[in-house]
């Protein structure tokens, strides 16, 4: 009888080999065993999808039970241009990922069908805001008439997760409600009650702001409250991005809008906006943009921005003086300073035209700006005469204890400097430094900037011990107030690369004591915060011992203001400075020789 014989089965190969290790095995067995390994984690995979997508379809036919659709394919559209992008990175990627979207969908709706209208209204109203909004803007924006019931509809859309709150105590939108929002409200707006609805809060939310800029720039409480200074700058730093939205509609609005909202606010969005933004906003305002020759760009090369301006008719009223004004500040924060000086004294002339040489406080301020941009230029006599005239116009108004002041005292302090004159800068500083403590800038960068100074005058005088002192106490404040922001692009925080002034001159000061080691160590601090800046490092002539040197990118290499003698070979100045007479204050003599182009670095800084 012959023995049954078990038929081979087709299809998987026999896994008796499967788990030994790989030693036992050929190689044939080895790619028979990889292969097999390969197929299970496979098949394991295809497991743990096919119960996920059970558990979703459980989840998906009890939460649609009530709520049947008759059109899937207009539901699968809702949320495709958002929640691909958002849930992928959340979520397996699987073949079920629509059922997962119409989920998600539904319980949004779900949510939102809930709401109150109090609550839809906050939505709808949370969208015109960028970013973060406080909950003062949004009832106000909102025209919402009952404080408190709205404090208890943003509790309950927070607790929902439609809102939530950042640490400043400012609410935002979750990303992806805002999406949706926006796709349902903005993107299909076929309604025109909603398009109109729409239109009203943006016009709200300028109003609001633009009261808001007019409260704190009104009778210069920037400029004499340390206290209101800060308050203003925490403002414009919060806001930013809801006054740029502003900026936008006043642009598309008209032309007066966009000369009311800058004229009002071109004070403090020194603060928190980029140069080359408000080149372009006031230029715009101006009719300057229009013209193909108009520079905007911070980066370009100053001498070659020459552009033909309009007639002196074209401005003939107080507020465009003020719109120079800015326009010719936001030109030497991009460090144009010809440009700066060709509006900031078109400024000047439509005042005089309109005789408000002594009515009008907008007088000063580029008389200031203008003194500014002659001492950095090096024209000294035109620049005395100027902040002088300033100083006589600020007096006027009663605005000695002011910081237009304390920065006109700090020009004429380095006016002094560059004259040898120590003993008139040191009785200016007396009065710069009552000013400042007067003003209560104690923990402002001015308060760095004069201390800054002091130290300057201390090493001017020989007294390096003092001078390192001044020196350290500025740092040490200026530390205290922020670095969240580089400060190349604006003075953010109403000074330009004050930190890399203060740390340079204190390595001088450190290598006059015999420092080295500790003066080499805030060289190289100064010359790597200053590449991460792009800063770029160029020396100057032997007349620029000034602090506040504001230089411009030296796109050729080496500086057109140069002697052709300096480009080959300092050591030429330096003997040649040896053989001049010298001063016979030998402080002064160590001050002024410590000055050459081959050691000095200069960095741009200004203080507002």
């Amino acid at each position: 009888m012959s023995s049954s014989v078990t038929p081979q089965r087709t299809g998987r190969p026999p896994l008796f080999f499967a788990n030994k290790p790989d030693a036992e095995l050929t190689e044939e067995e080895k790619r028979l065993k990889a292969q097999i390994l390969k197929r299970r984690e496979r098949q394991k995979r295809a497991y743990r999808r096919k119960k996920l997508s059970r558990t979703i379809d459980s989840l998906h036919s009890e939460s649609t039970k009530n709520n049947s659709t008759s059109n899937s394919t207009e539901e699968d559209l809702k949320l495709t241009h958002f929640t691909r992008s958002n849930l992928s990175s959340v979520y397996p990627s699987i073949s079920q990922f629509i059922t997962l979207r119409k989920y998600f969908v539904v319980e949004l709706e779900q949510g939102l069908s809930t709401l109150d209208d109090i609550a839809r209204k906050l939505l709808e109203v949370a969208l015109v805001f960028p970013n973060s909004f406080t909950l003062e803007a949004a009832t106000v924006v909102g025209n919402f008439t009952n404080s408190k019931e709205v404090a208890e509809t943003v509790w309950q859309l927070l607790w929902k997760g439609f809102l939530y709150l950042d640490e400043d105590i400012r609410l935002s939108l979750h990303p992806l409600v805002k999406r949706y929002l926006s796709w349902h409200c903005l993107t299909r707006m076929n309604s025109l009650d909603r398009r109109l609805s729409f239109e009203d809060t943006e016009t709200t939310l300028y109003q609001y702001f633009y009261d808001q800029i007019k409260e704190r720039v009104r009778d210069h409480k920037i400029y004499v409250s340390g206290l209101e200074r800060k308050i203003s700058m925490r403002f414009i730093d919060r806001e930013r991005d809801n006054i740029l939205v502003c900026l936008k509609y006043a642009r598309r609005k008209s032309k007066q809008c966009l000369q009311d909202f800058l004229s009002n606010g071109g004070s403090i969005f020194r603060f928190g906006i980029g140069a080359e933004n408000r080149l372009h906003y006031f230029g715009d305002a101006l009719g300057l943009c229009c013209c193909s020759e108009f520079s905007c760009s911070s980066h370009s090369n100053w001498k070659s921005s020459q552009f033909n301006l309009p007639s002196n008719d074209s401005w003939n009223t107080e507020q465009e003086a003020i719109l120079l004004y800015h326009l010719a500040e936001s030109y030497a924060d991009a460090m144009q300073w010809e440009n700066a000086e060709i509006f900031a004294r078109r400024s000047i002339q439509v005042i005089e035209k309109l005789h408000l040489e002594v009515s009008s406080s907008c007088y000063f301020p580029p008389l200031l700006l203008l003194g500014n941009i002659l001492y950095e230029t090096e024209r000294l006599e035109e620049a005395r005469v100027s902040v002088l005239s300033a100083l006589d116009s600020i007096r006027r108004f009663g605005l000695h204890y002011s910081s237009y002041t304390a920065n006109a005292y700090i020009i004429l302090i380095n006016i002094f400097l560059q004259e040898k004159d120590i003993l008139s800068a040191q009785q200016t500083a007396s009065e710069l430094l009552e000013i400042v403590e007067k003003i209560g800038f104690h923990d402002l960068p001015l308060f760095s900037d004069t201390m800054g100074t002091f130290g300057l005058i201390s090493y001017a005088s020989g007294d390096y011990v003092e001078a390192e002192r001044k020196l350290r106490l500025a740092l040490e404040s200026l530390r205290s107030w922020s670095c969240s922001y580089l400060w190349f692009d604006v003075p953010r925080k109403h000074c330009m690369h004050l930190d890399l002034w203060l740390m340079d001159w204190l390595s001088r000061v450190l290598n006059a004591q015999g420092k080295n080691e500790e003066a080499d160590k805030f060289k190289e601090r100064v010359e790597m915060i200053a590449t991460e800046r792009d800063i770029c490092l160029r020396y100057v002539s032997d007349t620029s011992v000034s602090p506040h040197r504001w230089t411009f990118p030296d796109l050729g290499g080496y500086s057109p203001l140069l002697p052709y003698e300096w480009k080959n070979n300092s050591l030429d100045f330096v003997e040649l400075e040896n053989t001049q007479e010298v001063a016979s204050n030998d402080s002064w003599n160590t001050f002024s020789l410590s000055m050459m182009p081959s050691v000095q670095r200069v960095f741009m800084k200004h203080v507002c």
